[in-house]
């Protein structure tokens, strides 16, 4: 009887490099996304202050659901919801129609014009929105000099209004985003993995990995941080990029971009005897430049505009980003508009130069166009 080893099938062999793929950013998320995930969910049974924790049961849920400030944020969110999507996606498609006109002159401009508002931060946009709306802003100010109001009006102090500015400056951030979308018809390893190699577990993997777009940042926040300081990161660069550095929008964008990747390229390759890895580096690297402009064009901004997390973790003066200053102009018993505008500007220009420069790229990317 032999005793030698039994070499490993092509089919196995496909497999487990397909593994190898996503193994990177599968840890990193559920390091960083799943495990502080679970930790709140614990988190949420607990009551006390510190380190002083104790088990409560549903007491906590209890009181938020018995909280009037609690259910009116939900009915508030709803509210924001039901108004703000169908008006943001019809103008996004509009604007997307015109620009997607052949005949159209300075497209590049126009389309860096309203995708602008999505490169500034959530500080500056709501620093723009609530000088704007101020009783001494420009909208008070033009709204009394035409005589549609006899004095200024309080707009953020008043239920209704305070509501329907926070959708404007929703549908001013995020309507060029959403056009991007319909102008054309460790991340990039996973999703070269996820789709090349793809199977029904690594569809469930895919599946699961996509359930952390869906919580908000804020939940994972307190045991994010309770992870960074025990790993004594905080006020350190490591610390700020370690939790973003693998998301699953950006490994489902590349999955999408492998969709378009012939198949038969491949397979010709393999027949060629090329290693996975050289297929991986020669062949599909060089087809996905317009994703990987998309890539660095939502990483870039979503470090460059992070204000939440560094807020937490950025305790020392020295270590403060670039929002976290703007903000802090705010502070005081009265903000002086020239420097808080030039700031603001400040703050944006670098995202808005990057997504300028890569703009066509970036259209082409995110929808997965191989070029």
């Amino acid at each position: 009887m032999s005793n030698k080893p039994r070499k490993m099938t092509l089919e196995k062999k496909h497999n487990l490099t397909g593994w190898a793929f996503l193994a990177p950013a599968t840890f990193l998320i559920a390091v960083f996304s799943f495990w502080p995930m679970i930790k709140a969910l614990v988190l949420s049974f607990q009551t006390g202050k510190g380190r002083n924790m104790q088990m409560a049961g549903f007491t906590n849920y209890i009181r938020m659901f018995q909280d009037d400030v609690f259910i009116q944020s939900i009915k508030n969110t709803f509210f924001y919801f039901i108004l703000q999507v169908p008006i943001m996606l019809v103008v996004a498609m509009v604007l997307a129609c015109i620009l997607n006109k052949k005949d159209l002159r300075f497209k590049g401009f126009f389309r860096t014009m309203i995708f602008l508002p999505c490169t500034t931060s959530l500080v500056a946009y709501s620093i723009i929105f609530r000088s704007l709306f101020a009783n001494d802003g420009l909208v008070n100010y033009v709204l009394v000099n035409l005589g549609i109001l006899d004095k200024p009006y309080n707009f953020l102090t008043q239920p209704f209004a305070a509501k329907i500015v926070i959708i404007l400056a929703l549908l001013w951030r995020w309507t060029g985003y959403n056009m991007v979308f319909f102008l054309f018809d460790g991340d990039m390893l996973a999703g070269y993995g996820f789709e090349i190699y793809h199977d029904k577990a690594k569809d469930a993997v895919m599946g699961v990995i996509l359930l952390a777009m869906m919580v908000p940042f804020i939940t994972i926040l307190v045991p994010l941080f309770q992870m960074v300081a025990k790993m004594k990161m905080l006020n350190s660069t490591l610390g700020f990029i370690l939790p973003t550095i693998s998301t699953p929008f950006l490994i489902m964008m590349f999955r999408q971009s492998a969709r378009s990747f012939p198949r038969d390229i491949i397979e010709a390759a393999r027949l060629d005897g090329l290693s996975e890895i050289r297929i991986f580096f020669q062949m599909f690297i060089p087809t996905m430049k317009s994703t990987y402009a998309a890539a660095m064009t939502i990483t870039f901004m979503n470090a460059w505009n992070s204000y939440m997390w560094p807020k937490v973790i950025m305790t020392q003066s020295e270590s403060m980003t670039m929002p976290m200053v703007v903000a802090n102009l705010t502070e005081g018993y009265v903000t002086d508009y020239g420097m808080l505008m030039l700031a603001v500007l400040i703050c944006t220009l670098p995202t808005a130069l990057v997504f300028f420069i890569l703009q066509k790229s970036f259209a082409e990317g995110i929808t997965g166009a191989v070029k």
